[in-house]
């Protein structure tokens, strides 16, 4: 490797005349970040220090080459930016007051012991992998891998606002493993959601953030602070219930939802148990997952599974009797409404006109075929890969239609075009058309 040509925000030798061919950004010689040790700087004697690619309380991550396998990795720093600051040399951390001494000496063992839970579980899939561990400029550092990718939440926001069941059971199977391998260490994750869940350019997920991980060895217990509505479980909120690993469980259950539904639970202090059905209902579940989700998502510890092992082991066993995901199911192409009395579409026009559809909770058309119950050709006009959503609601006779972002548009009964991400009411009756003439009625009975 050149270093003379060194990119400091892809770490790859790609500059010519001030510019990186590969990233196309212009060659910088400072830190944008202040606290940040300066560019080039080496550290734990192989370890070339680029850009920050992020900043939180506790640390520095830095953009980084390994000069032995001019390998890209990330360098983590531990240094509290409201207590700490450089000294003179622009590298060694000082504390800016004594006073700062015990606060700093809680971050530094918190710090130790985040290095420590990656090193234990390194090589565990969905876990980022640790290279190293190291003590320089007065302060701890450790290697891990360099994540190149999105967070889970910014890839459904690419994805419409949502994904199958199906994908999301084989996305986040990494996830329950790399939680599953948290477990047998007795460390609970205690932050499980889509921002800190990285999807990676190759497509695998890695859990990040063991912030409250790390904060739960020092038997820190209420986090409310802290706990992400919609994904922390009612432990969380409140001092006297304990936590564990059902803890994750609420919150890997939570991710699974937001990922099929497009939508956060609500937030655990404002649930209560006997609507638990009714929060499931509308999601994108095969019967029998909604009974394990509902038992994952149980307000109280008591009444979820006790372990994450044991929520896979459900989930994932009874994903392989159904693995198409749920609920509307195109009856044999009959037209003879016998054959079924429940909630369905009915195609009164287009390229399935005649044919039924069973809902059961909610049906997503368009011609992405891993992702939609309602299929179209590839080359049906004015159908997106995923067009429009429709959902039952649980009396079974009004549903809620949704556009996910389509490039036509999905008109309602009085053949206006709906507002893409917002749920439009359907009554007994009522039609709804996407593309050239595919019209679908909404049937309760």
């Amino acid at each position: 490797m050149d270093y003379n040509k060194l990119c400091f925000y892809c770490m790859t030798d790609s500059v010519q005349n001030g510019i990186c061919t590969k990233c196309g950004r212009k060659n910088i010689t400072a830190q944008l970040y202040e606290f940040a040790l300066p560019l080039g700087t080496v550290v734990g004697r192989k370890y070339l220090v680029g850009l920050v690619a992020g900043v939180g309380g506790c640390g520095i991550t830095y953009a980084a080459i390994d000069l032995e396998t001019e390998k890209k990795v990330a360098i983590k720093e531990c240094f509290a930016r409201t207590i700490c600051q450089r000294a003179d040399d622009g590298k060694r951390v000082r504390l800016r007051s004594k006073e700062n001494r015990e606060e700093f000496d809680t971050i530094y063992a918190g710090f130790e012991k985040e290095a420590q839970i990656l090193k234990v579980n390194s090589g565990v899939r969905g876990i980022i992998a640790l290279y190293d561990i190291f003590y320089e400029n007065d302060t701890l550092y450790y290697a891990m891998e360099f994540l190149e990718g999105i967070s889970l939440e910014e890839y459904l926001k690419k994805k419409g606002g949502l994904i199958s069941f199906k994908e999301t059971l084989t996305l986040l199977e990494p996830i329950f493993d790399a939680v599953i391998g948290l477990h047998k260490c007795n460390i609970i994750h205690r932050d499980i959601s889509p921002d800190n869940i990285i999807v990676c350019a190759d497509g695998t997920p890695r859990l990040i953030d063991y912030g409250l991980a790390r904060e739960a060895m020092y038997g820190k217990s209420r986090i409310v602070d802290f706990a992400k509505e919609g994904y922390a479980p009612i432990e969380l909120y409140q001092d006297d219930v304990k936590q564990g690993p059902w803890s994750d469980v609420y919150s890997l259950a939570a991710t699974v939802y937001r990922c099929c539904t497009g939508k956060k639970m609500i937030s655990a202090e404002k649930r209560s148990e006997d609507k638990e059905g009714a929060l499931l209902y509308s999601a994108v579940f095969p019967e029998e997952m909604a009974q394990v989700m509902i038992q994952a998502l149980a307000c109280m510890p008591s009444k979820r599974y006790s372990t994450v092992a044991e929520f896979k082991r459900n989930l994932y066993e009874r994903q392989k009797t159904d693995v198409k995901g749920i609920c509307a199911e195109q009856l044999a192409g009959q037209k003879d409404e016998a054959i079924y009395h429940g909630p369905m579409l009915l195609a009164a026009g287009g390229c399935f006109q005649g044919l039924k559809y069973r809902i059961t909770g909610s049906i997503i058309l368009g011609r992405q075929k891993d992702l939609c119950q309602i299929v179209f050709p590839e080359d049906t006009p004015g159908v997106s890969a995923k067009h429009c959503q429709i959902t039952l609601l649980p009396d079974g006779k009004e549903a809620l239609l949704r556009d996910l972002g389509s490039t036509y548009g999905t008109k309602d009964n009085s053949g206006c075009l709906i507002e893409p991400g917002k749920d439009k009411l359907v009554h007994e009756g009522e039609k709804f058309t996407i593309g050239e003439n595919n019209t679908f009625i909404f049937k309760a009975e």
